[in-house]
């Protein structure tokens, strides 16, 4: 697959599984990292997804350096309306502020809650568990995945090369573990979006001190 065509490969994903922590749900049992691990970095990718939308932006404040100094705010002017999976995960981390630290801790119930309702909202769309769907939407996922890491691979790739297609595929790039990693998948300019490289690792150490 060449990298004009991964936008509509995208779109068709996103048609089935409507958010990021829905598509990372599927995709849990062959993701890369140690099962501890995989949760936050759906959380990243679906809170990059939410960044790309407007809803939110990243930054560096507070005393502390590292993933705990890893803050996040809301944008007054979203671009548009989160779905209920989205929202109920922008609750657990903001709990009503404009801006807060991504690693703090919160109740571990409260974590559990957008999991919960994204895992519901999948059986609920003809996508559970040994559904025949859901293995093909997983497939869907894993050729993606391949996909992108070879676009990642190539030497000639650079973000100026091609915007619109890095740019859609930024979210995927966290769930894929390919934002950091080297080779990596081109992501924006930090004066257009700024997508910290420890935000997996921030997710990952709230999940680690929920109470």
């Amino acid at each position: 697959m060449c990298a004009v065509t991964l936008p509509i490969f995208m779109s068709t994903v996103r048609q089935e599984v409507g958010n990021l922590l829905r598509a990372g749900a599927i995709l849990h049992p062959v993701m890369d990292e140690d099962a501890h691990f995989r949760y936050g970095r759906v959380c990243a990718a679906q809170f990059v997804d939410l960044a790309l939308r407007r809803h939110l932006w990243f930054s560096y404040g507070g005393t502390h350096v590292g993933p705990r100094g890893l803050q996040v705010t809301r944008h007054p002017d979203p671009l548009d309306s989160p779905d209920p999976d989205e929202q109920l995960l922008l609750n657990v981390v903001f709990e009503g502020t404009g801006t807060t630290s991504i690693v703090r801790p919160r109740p571990l119930e409260w974590w559990n809650g957008p999991a919960k309702q994204a895992s519901d909202g999948l059986k609920a769309d003809g996508l559970g568990m040994l559904r025949r769907r859901r293995y093909r939407v997983l497939r869907l996922l894993r050729e993606l995945r391949t996909d992108m890491r070879l676009i990642a691979r190539s030497s000639e790739q650079s973000w100026d090369s091609a915007p619109d297609v890095f740019r859609a595929g930024c979210s995927f790039a966290v769930l894929f573990n390919i934002d950091t990693a080297v080779p990596h998948w081109p992501m924006p300019p930090e004066e257009e979006l700024f997508v910290p490289s420890m935000l997996s690792a921030a997710f990952n150490l709230a999940l680690d001190i929920a109470t």
